[in-house]
């Protein structure tokens, strides 16, 4: 992680806080301006608008209400895209008893149409065709000639389907392309022609500028025997007129589409309207964008959003920034592997892609020496996480395929997680550095001394006993270990570019340190055993014990000058010359550094006869 050149992101719920709410609507050309007008804009609508567009809503959806086990509130459960519109359809539901209208009848009515648990009650679904994250839609098929009980989906008449009616939700692009009549103002059908297609086209992609997720809703009435057969025979598994085959959709995508032509399984639809969802973006995600800027990590944004969704989110993220551009999948798809190299270091957001869109960015970037990190949450993402260097996977949305196919799982999927994920990662990857300078410069060092003070000595003996040399030892490698590894992550890790994947561990910069480093110990130390005695005014008539302070003395100067060496350690990049800085909060390091020395005046005090040491006085 701490390598990393490249972070690929979803939007939802990473990027962005996964609370989804209905903003904005055109439903039947009536306009709904903003989220506190729904009771009135619901008011509003025809009485056949206003069915439709609650059946839509309430039956065509998987979620549901349901108490919070810690705030006791109602709330609906689900994908948050369906749970928006069911939370706008209970607003639009005036309170039992209001008088809005000035007619009780009136609002009581509006009510029932807006009752999403009456209508899931009063209804009798036959068919119901799930969210795929390649035809990004779902249909349900109701009975309306049925009664609530009594029958069953296999005790339909064969003669005809003229009592069941199908909803569809979801891209509002690849909704509309699959529809042939509209709604108007006053609930008449209307032929679609191309100058209101238009109209719904440009409305759709204003709505899109604005960073609102467009979501659109359409029926059909009367289905064929033959129309019911084509849609109950249909899988979205299979692959159709060869479009490519679709997958079971994740509770987070949007209902966007990869493809306008697509097909979906109920054809010339009418359509009812569409909403704009909006989804704020995280806090802290604007700074930590730039931070990873900052750190010569680009981030790029990878979103099944319709284009203009995702480019106005990601300038809002400041991930979209001049020079870079947005792609759509179907752009992506149709270049050739070396127009895809050549465009990618330019592309910061990828709109309408799939899972294997992912996959191939990962291939790609890594090809071009990136160490890629990339998130999802869903089972056709675990390719892409797999291949990724770091993949990231969501705690909350997440599956547990995605789960296990990823290296490390965001608890709060939340884009801020991944640039602490970063800080640690950098700060893993200096601290293994910093303890390797450490280590090889006590090692060359104690080495050296060891063995020229051993040629030095008349008895060919080393200034520092067995029993000093271990106690170096623990402290070269537990200790240090310890006190270079326990530096909490700081804000300036991510002011320096990445450090390659084919870089050295040891840098030249290092090696230079430890070079010197281990030959300043050996000078100093190899200066006291000459002039030890001269410089410390130590008896040369007593010489067993002018030898055992001489010793003893080496030896602590030894242990010191690792303390001081352990300082300078804490800071090895070229351009870090404040060994001091952050000091006062790397409480592991100062803890260590006081054991260390409590430790050593202990050791050199009572240390006797076991580590060959004699008590030393100031003087």
């Amino acid at each position: 992680m701490g390598g990393v050149t490249a972070v690929c992101s979803d939007k939802t719920g990473t990027l962005t806080q996964n609370r989804m709410t209905v903003v904005s609507g055109r439903i039947a050309d009536h306009l709904l301006g903003s989220a506190s007008e729904a009771r009135q804009f619901f008011a509003g609508l025809p009485c056949n608008v206003q069915s439709l567009f609650a059946e839509s809503c309430a039956i065509n959806s998987t979620a549901f209400e349901d108490r919070d086990p810690e705030t006791h509130r109602l709330e609906f459960k689900g994908s948050k895209t369906e749970c928006a519109l069911l939370t706008f359809l209970k607003a639009a539901s005036p309170p039992e008893g209001s008088n809005t209208n000035g007619d009780h009848a009136t609002d009581a009515t509006t009510a029932k149409r807006a009752d999403y648990y009456r209508i899931r009650k009063e209804c009798k679904k036959v068919l119901t065709i799930p969210f795929s994250s390649k035809l990004k839609s779902m249909t349900t098929i109701v009975d309306r000639s049925i009664a609530d009980e009594g029958h069953d989906a296999e005790s339909m008449p064969e003669q005809g389907r003229s009592g069941y009616r199908a909803y569809t939700k979801g891209a509002s692009e690849i909704i509309l392309s699959n529809c042939s009549h509209y709604l108007d103002k006053s609930g008449e059908v209307k032929a679609l022609d191309d100058a209101v297609r238009k109209d719904f086209a440009l409305a759709i992609k204003e709505s899109a500028k604005q960073a609102l997720r467009t979501f659109a809703l359409a029926y059909k009435d009367e289905l064929t025997q033959a129309e019911y057969d084509e849609v109950a025979d249909f899988s979205p598994d299979r692959s159709d007129s060869g479009k490519a085959a679709a997958r079971p959709k994740r509770d987070n995508d949007n209902g966007d589409d990869n493809d306008t032509s697509i097909e979906l399984p109920v054809k010339d639809m009418v359509w009812i309207g569409m909403v704009g969802i909006q989804d704020p973006l995280r806090e802290g995600v604007v700074e930590s964008v730039r931070a990873c800027q900052r750190a010569g990590i680009v981030v790029r944004m990878i979103t099944g959003d319709n284009i203009e969704t995702g480019k106005a989110i990601a300038k809002q993220a400041g991930i979209l920034t001049p020079g870079s551009i947005a792609i759509e999948g179907k752009d992506w798809r149709r270049m050739s592997e070396k127009e895809q190299m050549a465009i990618l270091p330019r592309v910061s957001v990828m709109a309408r892609s799939s899972p294997e869109d992912k996959l191939v960015i990962v291939k790609r970037l890594q090809r071009l020496d990136h160490i890629v990190a990339m998130t999802g949450d869903g089972a056709n993402d675990a390719p892409a996480l797999k291949t990724a260097d770091i993949g990231f996977s969501m705690g909350i949305t997440g599956t547990e395929v995605a789960k296990e196919a990823s290296d490390i799982v965001l608890m709060d999927d939340n884009f801020n997680s991944i640039v602490q994920a970063l800080k640690w990662g950098r700060s893993i990857s200096e601290s293994v550095r910093k303890f390797l300078q450490f280590q090889l410069s006590v090692n060359i060092a104690a080495v050296t001394l060891s063995f020229l003070s051993a040629l030095y000595s008349e008895r060919g003996e080393s200034i520092l006993t067995a029993v000093q040399l271990l106690w170096v030892n623990l402290i070269m490698d537990t200790l240090a270990a310890l006190a270079l590894a326990t530096e909490s992550p700081t804000s300036k890790l991510l002011e320096r570019l990445p450090i390659p994947a084919t870089a050295d561990l040891i840098t030249y910069e290092m090696w230079a340190m430890i070079v010197l480093q281990a030959a300043f110990q050996v000078v100093v130390n190899l200066g006291l055993v000459q002039y030890g005695q001269q410089m410390f005014h130590i008896d040369p008539n007593n010489s067993a014990n002018a030898n055992a302070k001489l010793r003893t003395i080496v030896f602590n100067t030894f242990v010191f000058l690792q303390i001081f060496n352990e300082l300078n350690c804490r800071r090895i990049m070229p351009n870090q010359f404040n060994v001091l800085h952050h000091l006062s909060q790397d409480y592991g390091f100062l803890s260590i550094q006081l054991i260390v020395i409590a430790l050593q005046y202990l050791i050199v005090t009572f240390g006797g006869v076991a580590f060959g040491t004699v008590p030393l006085s100031c003087s």
